[in-house]
């Protein structure tokens, strides 16, 4: 596996040898890459601004897939017997 370092160096090194060096692009730094990256994950991880929501959003779309698992939120009552706090938050995939 290559470290995650060494990919943002490769990432960097392709995109200086692509622009020359009177645009922007060709002194990108790893902290702008970085944020990039996290903004393009965010964008495909969570699926509402709300994380309420977006959780739901995402038990909905797994259970959906036939995905086994067991949710329950803040608001809902544990099962009888489970022996879980009232104000727990689980997600069990």
């Amino acid at each position: 596996m290559i470290a995650p370092d060494l990919i943002d160096c490769l990432q960097i090194n392709k995109l200086q040898i692509r622009f020359s060096e009177d645009k922007r692009d060709h002194y990108i730094t790893k902290g702008e890459v970085c944020r990039i990256k996290k903004d393009v994950e965010c964008a495909n991880i969570q699926l509402d601004p709300n994380d309420a929501q977006s959780t739901w959003n995402w038990v909905n779309m797994l259970q959906s897939k036939g995905e086994f698992m067991y949710y329950k939120d803040k608001q809902d009552s544990p099962q009888e017997g489970s022996g879980l706090a009232s104000d727990l938050f689980i997600l069990c995939l």
